[in-house]
């Protein structure tokens, strides 16, 4: 994780004597991970059908 945070160039770990909390950047990171994640695992969209033509007549 470490490598990563040097690669990244900021801490996504605050880490104390009690433990290791996520920063606030880490929180983002996390929340961006889940949203990315969710959305690769839904399928494809389907192809939109095109819409039924509908007829009409103006006037009399």
């Amino acid at each position: 994780m470490r490598d990563l945070e040097a690669e990244l160039g900021c801490s996504r770990m605050t880490r104390s004597a009690r433990g290791i909390e996520l920063a606030v950047v880490g929180r983002r990171f996390l929340d961006h991970a889940r949203v990315t994640s969710c959305f690769r695992s839904m399928p494809p969209p389907r192809p939109l059908a095109a819409p039924p033509r509908t007829a009409f007549a103006l006037g009399s």
